[in-house]
């Protein structure tokens, strides 16, 4: 998954660099809920035809007699669908993408719960819970290889991380 950073090695304090890491999981969260969405849609789309296809047979049997063109090519796009939904929106896929939201959402729900906290990470257990959050973020790579991307959710995401966080500014107020 392409990462949007935010200058997390020119932050000067542990604070700004769980700011960033918030930021970055919480871009993820809605990035991957963007792409669940557009992938959905298309499953949806491709069952819906061939079943439509499949069930609508004996009932419409007496409109397709009288309009075979439409049948003929009601059913050339059914036969194109079944062939073509696995590779562009299949089962498989959408559970991973759906693991991988929910991944993130752990991840960005510790960060949130470290943030909450109003401390610089100086607790040694704060420290070490960060550092388990910043792990589990490194093994989503692994999790993401070979999903769908796309570089106008992306942007998408990142405009509704703007939206809520009001143009990714640290804790004091500056741009990251």
């Amino acid at each position: 998954m392409p990462r949007v950073r935010r200058g997390s090695g020119n932050c000067e304090d542990r604070r700004g660099e769980l700011w960033n890491s918030l930021l970055d999981a919480e871009m993820n969260v809605r990035f991957w809920s963007l792409i669940s969405r557009r992938y959905g849609r298309w499953d949806k789309l491709f069952k819906l035809v061939v079943a439509f296809s499949s069930s609508g047979t004996v009932a419409a049997w007496s409109f397709f007699e009288a309009h075979t063109s439409y049948w003929k090519s009601f059913s050339a796009l059914a036969c194109v669908a079944s062939i073509v939904h696995p590779f562009v929106a299949s089962t498989e896929q959408l559970k991973r993408i759906y693991g991988v939201i929910g991944e993130w959402q752990k991840i960005a729900k510790k960060y949130e719960l470290l943030w909450a906290k109003g401390q610089d990470l100086s607790d040694p257990k704060d420290w070490r819970e960060f550092e388990k959050a910043k792990q589990a973020e490194s093994l989503m790579a692994k999790e993401e290889a070979g999903l769908p991307v796309s570089d106008a959710l992306l942007k998408k995401a990142v405009e509704q991380v703007n939206r809520k966080h009001g143009n990714f500014r640290d804790n004091k107020g500056s741009d990251i």
